[in-house]
């Protein structure tokens, strides 16, 4: 095939850019997020974050139509589940209410224009076709772009679920195994982990909500929103799984002792600091 070795070229492009937005940019972002009390700073870099996941699944969509359909679901999956296990982190750092309204209400937003844009489609179908809840033919534009829409909607609201329970889980571990090497947790002790964790459940909650109302939306849309999720995760479960198990020791070990880089570049280990925990040092 001689194009197998400009497929390969983008491929490899995908992969290095990916590596950059979600394995540097996006743990700097939280770093300086976590690291500032001024509640307008951390709205900011909040956007931020939104922001490189954004391009993130804007690269996806550039190079879909050069490496195939396959591909999108994979870069939508992998942007999302970086932010969201960031975004996790960040919760379990402290932040303001304003942080936790923001995250929410584009969440919201963003499931909504999804929504929003499955109905303008719908109705811009031939009646025929609305009555049978037809994509209509499966080669034309429009039904790619259904699928395209509902396969971003289930696999966000799917992650936003599943990443923030499974990282309560983690802290739960981390905390009573381990929890002087690693920064997430040590820096609580009985009272303010308990707190953290009902800080999280409650966001947790909310995303259950939120997923639970898009669903019920596209059901009474007559649309079978599970069995698509299904089949999505059935086609792609091993890039999923890859993605997931990667995003959460990428963020794991950049919060360990022994691993974890300084991301403030400070090194308060060569200045003779005392280590305290995670990455805690106590100043000369």
């Amino acid at each position: 095939d001689p194009a197998c070795y400009l497929r390969i070229g983008w491929a490899v492009f995908s992969l290095a850019k990916a590596h950059l937005l979600m394995g540097v940019v996006v743990p700097v972002l939280g770093f300086l997020l976590a690291s500032t009390d001024n509640v307008y700073c951390e709205v900011g870099f909040v956007l931020l974050i939104m922001l490189v996941k954004f391009i993130m699944e804007k690269v996806g969509e550039y190079v879909c139509p050069r490496l195939g359909a396959d591909v999108m679901p994979i870069f939508t999956y992998s942007a999302s589940v970086f932010y969201q296990v960031n975004l996790c982190f960040i919760l379990c750092s402290g932040v303001s209410p304003a942080v936790f309204a923001l995250v929410v209400g584009v969440g919201f937003a963003e499931s909504s224009y999804h929504l929003w844009c499955m109905k303008q489609r719908v109705e811009a179908k031939p009646k025929t076709l609305r009555r049978q809840n037809s994509f209509g033919d499966p080669n034309s534009v429009g039904f790619r772009q259904q699928s395209f829409i509902l396969s971003s909607l289930l696999i966000r609201r799917f992650l936003e679920c599943s990443t923030v329970a499974l990282f309560m889980v983690e802290a739960c571990f981390l905390y009573n195994l381990s929890y002087k090497n690693n920064s997430v947790v040590c820096i609580h002790d009985n009272d303010s982990i308990w707190r953290t964790c009902i800080y999280i459940s409650s966001f947790f909650l909310v995303q259950v909500f939120g997923a639970t109302l898009a669903v019920v939306v596209l059901i009474r849309r007559r649309l079978q929103p599970i069995r698509f999720l299904r089949g999505l995760i059935a086609r792609f479960w091993p890039s999923f799984l890859g993605a997931t198990v990667c995003a959460h020791i990428v963020y794991m070990s950049e919060q360990h002792s022994h691993s974890g880089m300084d991301l403030s570049l400070r090194f308060r280990w060569l200045q003779g600091a005392t280590w305290v925990c995670g990455l805690q040092y106590q100043p000369v």
